[in-house]
């Protein structure tokens, strides 16, 4: 435990001085410091200098620690240091959440639409409330996921936000088929097969970049 509170604090001491680099600062005649992440080497280059021992200090330019996949930004007089594997991992806890949330719920909804289909057409007795208890579901969920919590890669997870298209098409889509049960009209039926081929489309986008994200974030956390 001692040695891990050792290494932060030292840490902590050498990021202070992270944005000092060969070009402002006079680090001739110091001698060059190899620097080791998990036992891999950060690599230096002639432009921006290495990291050097200065008065008992070890000073390391905030380029060299960027190999180590940790993100550093100066803002006035913060120095802002995240380690981006977390930032994925948090991520993939998200993105879990999401799935458990959204994604089964409407998967569950449109098993539960089918299998009222089959009971329509065999003319047994209809219950709706499971059904519209899952619709709930998906449009609470849908509602409340905030995909802007996600630490950014490459581009935006703009897929994500026809979650809420998804459910809206599916609520008329159930709608029309509550009417059909009522009516046996035709209309609400064909409006019915439309409105849910909307929704899940809007799903198959959801799901295709809930996909790409995952795995995005997964790779980056382990790199």
């Amino acid at each position: 435990m001692k040695r891990k509170i050792i290494i932060i604090v030292i840490l902590l001491s050498i990021l202070t001085m992270s944005s000092v680099t060969a070009k402002n600062l006079d680090l001739k005649g110091f001698k060059a410091i190899s620097v080791l992440w998990n036992k891999e080497k950060l690599i230096p280059d002639s432009k921006n200098g290495s990291a050097v021992m200065l008065d008992n200090r070890v000073y390391i330019p905030a380029y060299l620690l960027r190999q180590a996949n940790l993100s550093i930004q100066l803002n006035n007089n913060i120095l802002e240091i995240t380690d981006n594997k977390n930032k994925y991992v948090r991520n993939l806890s998200i993105l879990n959440t999401f799935r458990r949330g959204y994604m089964d719920s409407f998967t569950q909804l449109d098993n539960e639409v089918l299998s009222l289909m089959e009971k329509v057409i065999l003319k047994e007795d209809i219950n709706t409330a499971p059904l519209l208890d899952l619709l709930d579901s998906v449009e609470r969920n849908a509602a409340g996921f905030d995909y802007s919590q996600l630490a950014i890669i490459n581009d935006r997870p703009d897929g994500l936000s026809h979650a809420v298209r998804s459910s809206e098409s599916y609520k008329e889509a159930i709608n029309s088929l509550i009417e059909y049960i009522k009516t046996n009209d035709t209309a609400d039926l064909k409006a019915f097969y439309e409105t849910r081929k909307e929704a899940l489309e809007a799903y198959s986008l959801v799901k295709n970049e809930y996909d790409n994200y995952s795995n995005l974030s997964l790779l980056k956390a382990f790199q």
